[in-house]
């Protein structure tokens, strides 16, 4: 089946249809960890590749095309693999970007060979802390105080690939992820970019509206590569996993949301969409930990803290994500 994507409402997405990046964001997350771009806001592109173009050393599950510049993409997924391939439209030029040999599919039913913990559904609690590892604001960004335990993180990974090292004890996990966080503020503010100075600065709303709640979200494209070992004896029906490494990230869309009322009755207020000074790329390291119980079910925990500042340099104090939460693996 053949899908054909529209770059110029990729651009556009916003915050009420998160749910259709799951399958794109799989191309996004590609495109930009292997082909260094950027994409112009008014590119549309309806762009058909014929089967002719395809390489069919098996028969694809799925296929996607996507075009960028005088450059097209075309992802092709088989029952035990998946390639990417990119053609220059001038040159005609073929080129594979990537071959991941392993699908998970089959070694899930499979206890005897090396499957890692990514691919799943990810809950926990979001922070910052500064370049000292502490959660306290630096001077004059009070107003970034937040209410933990209602900033959640909920990371959605639906791709992953195994790849082992060691029989079925050891290896390397990577695969693609969706993930969503809110950052609800303790007082009834909210941050705007200084039109002046272009920097980050606090934004009053208690003067404007009378204020239900205020938050920030962002949504990131994710990927990872991480180390994983399994612990357990015999034919590991039952066993431990821990497993550490890092996590590549790219913004695809974030927005300020204020709820307030007018006249009693509650209202919803999107002030901006925007990057608003967010880093668009960002790195972190994570940690994991968990149980795979007899029936190949398994939950564990997870850890991630960005090394990347969320905020650009010099356009926003420099505070650093982090959030720590309960993983349920798929």
């Amino acid at each position: 089946m053949k899908k054909y994507l529209h770059i110029s409402n990729i651009l556009k997405l916003n915050q009420s249809n998160l749910n259709s990046m799951r399958r794109l964001s799989l191309l996004f997350v590609l495109l930009t960890s292997f082909v260094c771009y950027s994409f112009s806001q008014n590119d549309t592109v309806n762009i058909r590749i014929s089967d002719n173009e395809i390489e069919k050393v098996k028969e694809p599950i799925d296929t996607t095309t996507i075009k960028a510049g005088n450059k097209i993409f075309i992802f092709i997924e088989y029952e035990e693999s998946m390639v990417i391939d990119r053609i220059n439209i001038k040159t005609g030029e073929k080129k594979r970007l990537l071959n991941l040999e392993c699908n998970d599919s089959k070694l899930k039913k499979d206890t005897n060979k090396f499957r890692g913990h990514w691919s799943g559904i990810e809950v926990g609690i979001n922070e910052f802390v500064n370049s000292g590892f502490s959660i306290k604001r630096p001077m004059g960004y009070s107003y970034l105080n937040l209410n933990t335990f209602r900033s959640w993180n909920v990371n959605i990974n639906f791709a992953q690939y195994s790849l082992p090292i060691i029989k079925n004890r050891v290896g390397l996990v990577t695969g693609f992820g969706l993930e969503m966080n809110s950052y609800f503020y303790q007082g009834d503010n909210n941050i705007q970019i200084n039109e002046s100075i272009g920097v980050i600065e606090e934004r009053e709303l208690e003067n404007e509206y009378n204020v239900r709640k205020s938050k920030f979200t962002t949504t990131y494209l994710t990927m990872p590569v991480i180390l994983e070992a399994q612990l357990g004896k015999g034919n590991r029906k039952e066993s431990f996993y821990i497993s550490g490494g890092v996590i590549g990230g790219y913004n695809i869309a974030s927005a300020i949301k204020v709820k307030h009322e007018v006249e009693g009755k509650k209202q919803k207020l999107i002030e901006r969409r925007g990057d608003l000074n967010i880093n668009p790329f960002r790195v972190g390291l994570t940690v994991r930990i968990g149980h795979k119980d007899k029936d190949n079910n398994s939950m564990g925990l997870y850890a991630t803290y960005y090394l990347t500042p969320f905020f650009e340099k010099d356009m926003g104090p420099e505070l650093h994500p982090f959030a720590i939460g309960l993983r349920i693996d798929m």
